[in-house]
């Protein structure tokens, strides 16, 4: 998302971008495409204050049956940025600042931050419903696969083992 911080008044202001993230920015998220940002933008003399609502939707696999699955995806993430002097020290130890920018800055890129907040809200294990079965296995065959032949023989020494399922 890119903000132009000269042309950000005093007090509140709202922006809505729909954003393509940048090769860089795809690699750290690779399944986002179009992302819709909100951003509510705040600000005070030489700081910025940004609330960002995003949403998109990710092309995954499932964790269980690894079948791509599309998946709707929002958030939202805080920036502060702060106006520098050009030559100034850029960090305060009091301070919490996410981006610096001099005067001389015509557009200020908070894809990185985006791409971030994306990869940290990426489930853990997607699944393409909530009761899905996994994969196909010889005992529990899904629809869709060819049976099994009965016929097929099991490694003899297999047998010893058949006496755990039971229990």
């Amino acid at each position: 998302m890119m903000l132009a911080p000269r042309k950000i008044p005093d007090g509140h202001s709202e922006q809505t971008q729909t954003v393509v993230l940048c090769e860089e920015n795809r690699e750290k998220a690779p399944t986002a495409t179009e992302v819709l940002c909100r951003a509510r933008i705040d600000r005070l003399g030489d700081t910025i204050y940004i609330e960002c609502d995003y949403s998109t939707s990710v092309a995954l696999e499932c964790s269980r049956c690894l079948k791509p699955v599309t998946l709707p995806l929002a958030g939202t993430f805080t920036i502060i940025c702060k106006e520098t002097a050009t030559g100034a020290p850029r960090r305060d130890e009091t301070e919490e600042v996410d981006f610096f920018f001099d005067g001389d800055c015509e557009e200020l890129d908070i894809s990185a931050a985006l791409a971030d907040e994306i990869m940290t809200a990426l489930p853990l294990k997607p699944l393409c419903c909530e009761n899905c079965p996994g994969l196909a296995t010889a005992d529990a065959p899904r629809e869709n696969s060819p049976k099994s032949s009965e016929t097929e023989s099991v490694d003899p020494r297999w047998n010893a083992l058949k006496k755990f399922r039971k229990i």
